[in-house]
């Protein structure tokens, strides 16, 4: 148990993640009028467009709009960046900046579809030496993104999130607990960089906090709990904490995976593959996951 403490201390005391020293993050909505910032030469313009009916679920009747980012850096063509389709009160966020010390500035643009558990959308365009790349860093369920700081210690800033699959996997939406992920951009590609060592840090917070849940019998604070101590190359404790803890009985149906599932995404029956146990389900899962190898071998009870 000691090295539970030991992590702990090892994330209060951590230096402070590396960011930019100047940069612009400003929120944004459809019904206001464009809105220009820069940094060193380079600008971003967003504006709003009328829903592309060709790309989203729309009609001009919708009153919907996108949001578009107009890029450009010196001695270079422009690019644009266009955000997800949602009314015109929903709030974006743009923002410049450099992700690296001797960077040029990059361009961010966080927007949000709307519903009630999704998404976040975004885009980095950043100046290269013929073009503005952009790189594409997915979507999520969650809050909007603060600026992205250096977590890792390697010199480039990190996009931090929570890694969506835990949500409804053991519990209700309300009643997951997601640990965080962590993308970064290399070479001009999107990497996850969640298992990288320098982080172990951010997933020691984060397992103090979902650690005495599970200890409490909640089975999605457990599988939180495994994941983030998975991070630390702790597994087997807190497997063994987990078997001990875990609420024998739960209203939430357990974890499914498919063998091969029809065009409409849907599983059928036959292709289903079911679990006797919560032990077993979350030790399919976080294989699936990518928090334990796929040959590991665990014991059920």
């Amino acid at each position: 148990m000691r090295w539970i403490g030991l992590m702990v201390g090892l994330a209060l005391t951590a230096a402070a993640p590396v960011t930019s020293a100047t940069y612009r993050w400003v929120e944004w909505r459809g019904d206001r009028p464009p809105l220009t910032i820069g940094e060193a030469g380079a600008t971003a313009t967003i504006r709003a467009t009328p829903c592309d009916s060709r790309r989203f679920d729309c009609t001009p009747a919708d009153a919907m709009t996108t949001p578009v980012v107009e890029v450009r850096a010196p001695g270079l063509p422009p690019t644009m960046l266009t955000g997800e389709a949602t009314g015109r009160s929903m709030a974006h966020f743009v923002g410049i900046g450099r992700l690296a010390k001797d960077a040029p500035p990059s361009v961010i643009l966080n927007s949000y579809s709307g519903g009630a558990h999704c998404c976040q959308h975004i885009l980095v365009a950043t100046p290269a030496a013929a073009r503005i790349d952009v790189v594409d860093m997915g979507s999520w369920d969650g809050d909007t993104i603060a600026w992205p700081r250096d977590l890792s210690g390697d010199g480039i800033a990190d996009f931090r999130i929570s890694d969506n699959a835990f949500l409804y996997a053991f519990g209700c939406y309300a009643c997951s607990y997601a640990p965080p992920r962590v993308l970064t951009i290399r070479q001009g590609r999107k990497v996850d960089i969640s298992a990288e060592p320098g982080l172990r840090p951010l997933f020691a917070a984060d397992l103090a906090q979902v650690r005495p849940l599970c200890l409490k019998g909640d089975r999605a604070a457990c599988a939180a709990y495994v994941a983030d101590a998975a991070r630390l190359g702790r597994t087997a404790y807190a497997w063994r904490e987990m078997l001990r803890h875990y609420a024998r009985q739960d209203s939430w149906p357990l974890y499914t995976e498919c063998r091969r599932r029809s065009a409409d995404g849907s599983c059928p029956p036959d292709q289903t593959i079911r679990y006797a146990t919560y032990p077993e389900a979350l030790a399919a899962f976080l294989k699936r996951a990518g928090y334990i190898p796929d040959g590991a071998r665990l014991p059920l009870r």
